[in-house]
């Protein structure tokens, strides 16, 4: 997402308006802003975006974005490690070891 902000010129909004430049008109750092802004929404996911709806500038939006992701990336990491930690054992039918995984049960 950065290279693409980057890439577009957007890429000064992510600094927030406490770093906008004095030489920049208001009228023009709203325009990057909502350009920027909206770069990044397009991006997103439906389920992610919905979340994030309210954001009204891209410093905030940009702020927040990592602790989600953060979050679900651990959530992951926890499902991926009781997977490779999940056992069979004989005696146990196969219904049952799947309730145990949330992850596995929702295949």
């Amino acid at each position: 997402m950065n290279v693409i902000l980057t890439q577009s010129e957007l890429k000064k909004a992510l600094l927030g308006k406490e770093k906008k430049p004095e030489n920049m008109k208001e009228e023009t750092w709203q325009e990057l802003n909502e350009k920027s802004l909206t770069a990044i929404q397009f991006c997103l996911a439906d389920e992610v975006m919905d979340e994030f709806y309210s954001e009204k500038t891209t410093f905030s939006l940009w702020e927040r974005l990592p602790d989600h992701y953060l979050k679900s990336l651990a959530y992951w990491l926890i499902l991926k490690q009781r997977l490779f930690l999940l056992h069979m054992y004989e005696s146990t039918p196969s219904k049952l070891t799947l309730q145990n995984f949330p992850l596995l049960s929702m295949i």
